[in-house]
């Protein structure tokens, strides 16, 4: 991974993680952080293999892991990702405590390229579902699937679009589709 050059994302230290999990600390969760760092809605994915989802989430997307706790049996119980300035929470599968992988899930995340973006996932091993494009609601964007079958539509705003002109491309969009 490169380094963090950026003066506004703390640079992350996997020893340091390490050694806070093993003390038992809760990584980022304090009233002090939260009110910092508002965000009302957080999302929680489950999945089959969490240590291999938050590897290709680094590698594919850009995602910072902020820190992670293991279960007893070393399966991932909790951990933390950022993107840009949205975190999200990540943990292997735990049917015996009613954790179980949802049919249909898709995150949509804007950046500044999304064609550089969309590439930099792709060679990450990806699995492009569409390609990028410019959309009626001045967004241009791609879509993945990842190994869990997670869509991530990448995205980057190109224009603003008055509410007559979304409504022209809606129909547009969906007549061009029959």
């Amino acid at each position: 991974m490169p380094a963090n050059t950026s003066t506004k994302e703390p640079i992350i230290n996997k020893e340091k993680i390490a050694e806070k999990n093993a003390k038992g600390a809760s990584g980022n969760i304090s009233k002090e952080n939260l009110k910092a760092n508002p965000q009302t809605l957080t999302a929680s994915l489950l999945v089959e293999d969490a240590a291999h989802a938050i590897d290709m989430y680094t590698h594919a997307l850009g995602a910072k892991e902020i820190y992670r706790m293991a279960a007893p049996n070393g399966k991932i119980m909790h951990a933390c990702l950022m993107i840009g300035n949205s975190q999200f929470f990540i943990a292997d599968l735990s049917p015996e405590m009613g954790c179980a992988t949802p049919s249909s899930m898709g995150f949509y995340i804007y950046t500044p390229d999304v064609d550089e973006a969309f590439k930099k996932a792709s060679d990450a091993e990806m699995k492009p579902l569409y390609e990028p494009k410019d959309m009626f609601w001045g967004d241009r964007t791609g879509t993945l699937v990842d190994d869990f079958g997670i869509t991530w539509t990448l995205a980057t705003h190109t224009r603003d679009v008055s509410p007559e002109e979304m409504e022209k491309g809606r129909q547009a969009f969906f007549k061009q589709a029959q």
